[in-house]
């Protein structure tokens, strides 16, 4: 063999055919690079994409976890956009059409500087189907500019043969990557190494093209000065010959420091300099680090992000040696990493080092400065298994994680945990008792006595006892705990909806919100006291009282402002579209859902996404604009939402109108059980009325008129007592006829005449709305239609328009009929007002 040259084992090849394929990446909207570990997928790409000279966000993925995943997405792109890290941040993962939504405006938003590709790396790592579907999502709605690029060991996309079909992406696979002996022996050259006869089929045959084995076999050569392995590398045992391979070639030539420090930072998936020297604690670790730089291919930085990547061979390969040391150590590397991520604001992380350490102390401070805010339902699992190890006194020590753990339970709808949580704050405060100092007693009693509210949704007197004893145990001790969010915590757009849980005891839970929100405001000094007010509002105008509730609404906007919690701001906005819709001034509801919108976003509420969506859904449904109503209400699409159970009451509401102006009786029906077992569950006064008269209706139009007026006067018997009209009023579309059949029978001789008397304010403004804002098409009639009708509508007789017009009576008879249906009317009476209407 002759050496042409110094050699240089970190020289990159890349084949004609790798860098043909890889032009793709800018033709297609994805791009999905499929090869096994060690084919050089992630080199290719990264130096391929340096060359071009375009913006690349590059995301390397370590780690299934859908919170870290999207975590570190959200801070590539504001690396071009810095609000955008936060609005992604609390967005949190789009698992549903209206969050993907919000994420792709989100995105198109961002100024993007010419081409850019967004490449996440080792991507088979993803297993939530729901990230699988928002870059689906994304590459079908073909961002301009923006090119995806996944890097794969294997493409778990299940529609992407479909993509590929329809010009959406590009598949590039493993092939590509595997070396010809051609192109073995360029390679080779190019490090300057110069292949006798019969070596390139050698290298060939142990390797078949695969550039690791290459790489290693050349270090190999470097040192021994021959090419032969020990056996052969593709064997079946291909990984233990692969990591003999690393520690002859890589590990064993390198200083016991840089051994140990390798070791140490292969706990890390990817590190920073500034990782590197909280964890080595060294001086010199800079220049430790561009010493193995320097010599070793495995090891890669990246300037743009300063960040240092182990190949995985290697890193696999580290962390079974690191698995070998002896657990003080290991505790010790997992104890810093977890400091450092707690430092950096990765929660996550950091948790789940201290749990590898055993530091439940450090793990539970972690999750209360976190609020338990970065754990989401994929995160459940994690999160008892926190619980059920830490020792029960640790967990006495921590009543706040353990209150936020409960809350999690609670919201993740798992009553059974929820259930276990409270078990044990039960069992810290009884063997606390002798334990705990006075301070230590209150402030475990007092997060009881919060987490206990939840129990006592949506019962206003309760959860307000719970609460003003957790205020007064608190009372000078630092509490990471909000005690006023539970009010507004479920995104309801009512009070009235939330609280109202008894028939006749309307009056007396506004009384209890007013009393509860006023000594908040007292406490925390902020206008949590609107609640109160709105809530009355709330009240007046579901009696039909408008004129009390826009004076109780001004006050609120006026005086103390809702805007300081977004569920507030929510249901003070809703109202005033209310008061504005019976009004007939549409023009003022789509100001507000607007700044609604506006508002959500730039607070970045985004849990109140969906509850926009309903406002407005319902709105629609109320003037039988159904093409207006979004695609996931229509086609009842709940499951996959952002919305906690509390909620699903008012979802049916919504729900049960959609399927009435669409006609879908049999199937109202046939949910009837479902909405009544939801809207009893905490219970729900307004969600139980609303169901019984979409279901009344429902039974009406299918001819089943005794099951109708049973339903309609049990919701009025529900209803009346606390003379709640409203729900009657917006449906009286459906049910006017029921409603005096009623009356006729002698009952609600009262009730009835003023629900028919607002419905019939509420009907003007309903047509107001509808001729201003969605006029109905004007008929297309023909030239001979037109003549017919003019004459007609002037008085003349079919015969007599026949012979004018020198066409048969007959015809004359058709072509009416025709122009009838057209206009929708059955007499020449309105024809005149039809025809004038045409030419206005």
């Amino acid at each position: 063999m002759n050496q042409t040259k110094q050699i240089n084992p970190k020289q990159l090849f890349f084949s004609n055919r790798m860098v043909k394929a890889l032009d793709g990446i800018f033709e297609y909207s994805l791009t999905v690079v499929e090869a096994p570990m060690g084919y050089g997928k992630t080199t290719a790409v990264r130096e391929y994409l340096n060359r071009a000279g375009v913006q690349v966000l590059w995301h390397s993925i370590y780690d299934g976890a859908t919170a870290i995943f999207w975590s570190g997405l959200s801070k590539l792109f504001a690396e071009l956009d810095g609000t955008c890290f936060l609005n992604f941040a609390h967005l949190s993962l789009p698992d549903d059409s209206v969050s993907r939504q919000e994420a792709l405006e989100l995105i198109k938003g961002i100024p993007l500087p010419g081409k850019s590709v967004l490449v996440l790396d080792d991507y088979h790592l993803i297993q939530n189907p729901d990230i699988h579907d928002f870059i689906i999502f994304l590459v079908r709605n073909r961002i301009t500019n923006l090119h995806i690029v996944l890097i794969t060991r294997m493409a778990s996309l299940e529609p992407l043969d479909e993509l590929k079909l329809k010009g959406y992406a590009h598949h590039i696979t493993k092939e590509t990557f595997e070396l010809t002996p051609d192109e073995i022996v360029t390679y080779y050259k190019l490090c300057g190494i110069v292949l006798k006869s019969g070596q390139t089929d050698m290298l060939y045959e142990y390797t078949e093209g695969w550039i690791s084995a290459l790489y290693l076999l050349m270090l190999n050569f470097i040192k021994e000065g021959s090419f032969e392995p020990n056996e052969p590398i593709l064997s079946d045992s291909l990984i233990p010959n692969i990591y003999s391979l690393v520690e002859k070639a890589i590990y064993a030539p390198l200083s016991e420091e840089q051994k140990e420090f390798l070791l140490q930072a292969s706990i890390f998936d990817s590190f920073s300099l500034e990782q590197a020297e909280y964890i080595r604690q060294e001086p010199d670790t800079a220049q430790l680090l561009a010493k193995i730089l320097a010599r070793n291919a495995f090891l890669t930085y990246d300037p743009k992000i300063k960040i240092y990547h182990l190949h995985n061979i290697l890193i696999n390969y580290l962390r079974d040696q690191f698995a070998k040391t002896n657990t003080p150590y290991q505790y010790d590397l997992y104890r810093k990493a977890g400091e450092w991520y707690l430092r950096t604001g990765a929660y996550l992380e950091a948790m789940e080092c201290f749990y590898r350490c055993r530091d439940f102390g450090r793990l539970l401070e972690a999750l209360e400065i976190n609020k338990a805010e970065s754990v989401d339902g994929e995160h459940k699992e994690m999160l008892m298994k926190y619980f059920d190890d830490c020792s029960r006194e640790m967990l006495a020590n921590h009543p706040a994680a353990l209150g936020f753990i409960g809350r999690r339970m609670f919201l993740f709808n798992d009553r059974e945990q929820y259930a276990r949580v409270c078990r044990e704050f039960q069992n810290c405060i009884v063997t606390g008792e002798k334990s705990l100092d006075g301070r230590q007693k209150n402030k475990l009693l007092g997060e009881y006595e919060r987490m206990m509210s939840q129990t006592t949704f949506n019962d206003i007197a309760e959860m307000a006892r719970h609460h003003r004893i957790a205020c007064e145990l608190l009372k000078g001790i630092d509490s990471a705990v909000d005690l006023t969010e539970t009010w507004s915590l479920h995104g309801a757009p009512s009070g009235v909806y939330l609280f109202y849980r008894e028939s006749g005891q309307l009056e007396q839970a506004v009384a209890d919100g007013m009393a509860a929100m006023s000594y908040y405001g007292d406490v925390t000094g902020d206008a949590k006291q609107a609640g109160g007010y709105i809530l009355a509002a709330e009240r007046h105008f579901q009696m039909g009282e408008f004129e009390n509730a826009e004076i109780i609404i001004h006050q609120v906007f006026h005086a103390g402002n809702p805007q300081y919690h977004p569920g507030m701001m929510v249901r003070g906005l809703f109202l005033q579209a209310w008061l504005a819709f019976i009004k007939g001034d549409f023009a003022t509801v789509l100001s507000i859902l607007g700044r609604l919108q506006k508002n959500i976003r730039a607070r970045k509420s985004y849990s109140f996404m969906h509850t926009l969506d309903l406002c407005e859904a319902y709105f629609y449904a109320l003037l039988g604009r159904k093409d207006e109503i979004p695609a996931w209400i229509s086609a009842g699409e709940f499951k996959r939402t952002r919305l906690f159970f509390p909620l699903m009451g008012f979802v049916n509401l919504v729900y049960g109108r959609v399927l009435l102006i669409h006609g879908e009786y049999a199937k109202l029906i046939g949910n009837a059980d479902h909405f009544n077992k939801v809207a009893s569950f905490y219970p729900n006064m307004l969600a139980l009325i609303h169901t019984q008269i979409q279901l009344a209706a429902a039974y009406w139009q299918v001819n089943r008129k005794d099951e109708a007026l049973s339903l309609l006067q049990q919701a009025l018997d529900l209803a009346m007592p606390d003379r709640v009209v409203m729900p009657f009023v917006e449906n009286c579309d459906y049910i006017q006829t029921i409603l005096e059949e009623i009356y006729k029978n002698g009952l609600y001789r009262e009730d009835i005449p003023k629900i028919l008397a607002i419905n019939g304010t509420w009907r003007r403004a309903n047509q107001q709305i509808l001729e201003e804002y969605f006029p109905p098409e004007k008929p297309k009639l023909t030239g001979r239609e037109l003549e017919i009708a003019r004459l007609a509508a002037a008085g003349l007789t079919n015969k007599e328009i026949g012979e004018q017009l020198f066409i048969s009576e007959n015809t004359v008879k058709a072509a009416l009929k025709g122009i009838y249906s057209k206009f929708s009317i059955n007499n020449r009476t309105l024809l005149g007002r039809c025809l004038d209407n045409l030419h206005s």
